[in-house]
């Protein structure tokens, strides 16, 4: 890994807080217009319309760790290498808002504190868990430069000989 890894994993956190704060109020899923979903599924169904919901929050988040999935292939390094690197800055994150954490003020500013502390906490796991989603999603994806290397691929791509 490079300083140039350590870049590109912190765009994966700018991304993944972005398709964390783009859906709408995440905080309460309930609250949540259902115009988007009653127009895919104009007869009321709770459980089609809250399984839209669900996609529609995670969408975001498939696309972008799949998008850190290729990159790693196509940068030639170990599966789970950048994902190592998010987890390492995230685990930073989260060390810094335990030692802000605090037990003395108004009610507000201490579950603020702890609400910060738990959500970074979290988002070390949930990064695992993108990591295990990217790696179905670019498990059969090849390079051309990597098609020689395989049994499979004689040598060809795309039918073509290429040396």
């Amino acid at each position: 890994l490079t300083l140039a890894d350590a870049r590109i994993a912190l765009f994966f956190l700018y991304l993944l807080q972005s398709a964390f704060f783009s859906t709408g109020n995440i905080a309460s899923i309930s609250s949540f217009s259902l115009d988007a979903v009653s127009r895919l599924i104009p007869v009321f169904d709770p459980f089609s319309q809250g399984a839209l919901l669900v996609l529609k929050i995670f969408a975001p988040f498939a696309l972008v760790s799949a998008n850190l999935g290729l990159l790693t292939r196509r940068l030639r390094l170990k599966s789970g290498a950048l994902f190592a690197l998010v987890i390492a800055i995230g685990d930073w994150l989260t060390l810094r808002f335990f030692w802000s954490v605090r037990d003395e003020g108004s009610w507000l500013e201490i579950g603020e504190s702890i609400s910060v502390f738990v959500i970074a906490s979290a988002l070390c796991v949930f990064v695992a868990g993108l990591e295990m989603v990217s790696e179905a999603f670019v498990r059969g994806i090849e390079f051309d430069d990597e098609v020689n290397k395989t049994p499979s691929g004689n040598g060809k791509i795309n039918g073509v000989k290429t040396e």
